[in-house]
């Protein structure tokens, strides 16, 4: 027969058991993005064992990818990921083939991309030579965002044929704007805007990926002058720049036409394209790609896009802070079961430890043994038919309650039903702090 303190029912919380933990959405995006941090190369991938400060390198591209030469860099390109020797911290490194640099200067036009942080650019933490792969490469390194897609992949792969929420194109457009109004404002030109260089990351946030990457292969000295010298007078390469900034703007709508019709092929066709958005979406988004296919001109600028984005962009901060909230709302799930795991932890130091000193009944005896009796009531009940309860809701607000220390009693009963003591919970957390601390006073300074 069940033991009368472990055989009644314990009684249904309203609180759902998922309540206690993370979501299991975030929860398996985390444990996707963790195993991605740590997943292992194919056996027949053969790259070094390390490049510069980096090593466990693992290709992230697949094989028939790494040959042809990219249709925006005119080079073969290979990402990695690799983990730094520095920090321990896994990064993104995108490997151009067999380019030579010819002035190491060049890589002026890198330190000026380091100093921009955006939640919407992919940061740019450095760039190096290396023969490392058998020939000159020009290796940069950025942040690593596991399990992300490329809007290539997202939207021309695997949903080309779905139509576009317009919320979700607003979101993009002022994700993309906030950061090209950024770049610009520093001086620089994106000259990425394209779908296969735009990381989706998470619920549909955007990154612009592979920043600085023209910039350092079509580096010159007056370049480097125009672009970064303080006080620098205008130039025919000050004026490039202006004129990259003018081509972001056209890409940028370029982008837009694309995801609004589900296809790059919309592009040979703009006319017919522009007429399908005026029936599947609001005149706002189609004046808006309208702006950015205009004609490059002086008083084109982001500041006038921002303002066309308009009320949208408090759209997309509301969208921000409500999923800032949840996030917030499972943190502190994940606290408070922190802190819950320190008390079972101090539990299982102390419940059945067969010896302490020369005092083999140590753990049966006094406090501990109190404890020992917590334990049971906490994780060994069972119904009338003596079958066990796993009742995650009871164990959670038992430990809950132990942590408060509230005034609170409840009934421990022995396994052998001889003895019975009444407690409060705040009596079982003093001997719960009275029995480590004899643990901790026993260890050698």
């Amino acid at each position: 027969m069940p033991l009368p303190h472990l055989s009644r029912n314990v009684k249904s919380t309203h609180r759902g058991l998922q309540t206690f933990f993370v979501s299991d959405t975030i929860r398996e995006d985390l444990l996707n993005r963790t195993a991605e941090c740590y997943r292992l190369p194919p056996p027949e991938t053969h790259v070094p064992l390390e490049v510069h400060v980096y090593d466990n390198l693992c290709p992230l591209d697949e094989p028939a990818e790494s040959h042809a030469p990219n249709k925006i860099f005119g080079y073969p390109s290979t990402c990695f990921r690799a983990t730094s020797k520095k920090d321990g911290q896994p990064y993104m490194l995108r490997r151009i083939h067999d380019f030579r640099l010819e002035d190491e200067q060049a890589m002026s036009a890198v330190k000026a991309w380091q100093h921009i942080t955006h939640p919407n650019i992919v940061s740019l933490r450095e760039a190096f030579t290396t023969k490392q792969f058998g020939d000159n490469s020009l290796v940069f390194v950025y942040d690593f965002h596991p399990t992300a897609v490329t809007l290539l992949q997202k939207h021309f792969v695997q949903d080309h044929s779905v139509l576009r929420p317009e919320s979700m194109l607003w979101s993009y457009i002022a994700q993309i704007a906030a950061a090209l109004d950024t770049i610009h404002t520093n001086k620089l030109a994106a000259r990425i805007l394209e779908p296969s260089k735009i990381l989706v990351t998470g619920t549909n946030r955007i990154r612009l990926n592979g920043v600085s990457i023209l910039d350092l292969m079509t580096w010159t000295h007056e370049t480097d002058r125009a672009t970064h010298a303080p006080g620098a007078e205008p130039s025919a390469n000050a004026q490039m720049i202006a004129q990259l900034q003018q081509e972001d703007l056209l890409h940028f709508g370029q982008l837009i036409v694309s995801l609004a019709c589900g296809s790059l092929a919309s592009l040979h066709h703009m006319q017919e394209s522009l007429d399908l958005m005026v029936r599947q979406y609001s005149p706002a988004l189609r004046h808006m790609c309208m702006y950015l296919l205009s004609r490059p001109s002086p008083t084109k600028s982001m500041d006038d896009v921002m303002a066309l984005i308009g009320p949208r962009i408090l759209t997309e901060v509301s969208e921000l802070h409500l999923a800032n909230d949840v996030m917030l709302q499972n943190l502190s799930a994940e606290v408070e079961n922190g802190r819950l795991m320190r008390l079972i932890t101090a539990l299982g130091f102390i419940n059945e430890r067969p010896v302490l000193g020369m005092d083999s009944q140590w753990s049966e005896t006094g406090d501990r043994y109190i404890l020992k009796l917590f334990r049971d009531y906490v994780f060994h009940q069972c119904d009338d038919q003596g079958r066990p309860l796993l009742n995650f809701a009871h164990v959670l607000t038992c430990m809950n309650k132990l942590d408060a220390g509230i005034d609170e009693k409840i009934m421990l009963t022995s396994r052998d039903g001889q003895s019975c003591l009444v407690v409060a919970y705040r009596e079982i957390k003093l001997c719960l702090e009275a029995a480590l601390a004899e643990l901790t006073s026993r260890i050698p300074n």
